[in-house]
């Protein structure tokens, strides 16, 4: 199945001395948590990252999420942060919400950190960035 991995788990006891053994067996199935994507448009110099989060909908308490804007892969060209928002899946629905959330991150230099308290399912954050017009034609 996409978005998971099973793990094979085998343990052997003896007794010492004698022959007698036991085998225990046991599947361990891991899903996948996170996923990223990115878009860029070039007419509009918009990029919109989304980070789907908590794929199996566990109970997680506070969630940090930690996303680096660096400048463009040559180095010159920043990302300026417009916005973000998150977005929480609807069990019932089996789609995400159209209610949008904004969430103001914590900066440090390039990093944008997100802190979403009280985590007891799925969710997205969408974050938006722009960059400026690349002059060195």
């Amino acid at each position: 199945m996409i978005g998971q991995r099973r793990y094979s788990n085998n343990v052997e006891t003896s007794k010492y001395g004698t022959r007698k053994y036991w085998n225990a067996y046991a599947g361990v199935v891991v899903r996948k948590q996170v996923k990223k994507t990115g878009a860029y448009d070039a007419n509009t110099r918009h990029i919109s990252r989304t980070i789907d989060f908590n794929y199996p909908g566990i109970i997680l308490s506070d969630v940090t999420v930690s996303d680096e804007l660096t400048k463009d892969n040559q180095g010159r060209i920043p990302q300026k942060f417009k916005k973000a928002y998150i977005q929480y899946y609807d069990n019932t629905s089996s789609k995400f919400s159209d209610t949008k959330t904004e969430i103001t991150p914590v900066v440090s230099g390039d990093n944008h950190t997100f802190t979403i308290p009280n985590v007891t399912g799925r969710f997205k954050i969408i974050i938006e960035t722009e960059i400026e017009p690349d002059n060195c034609v």
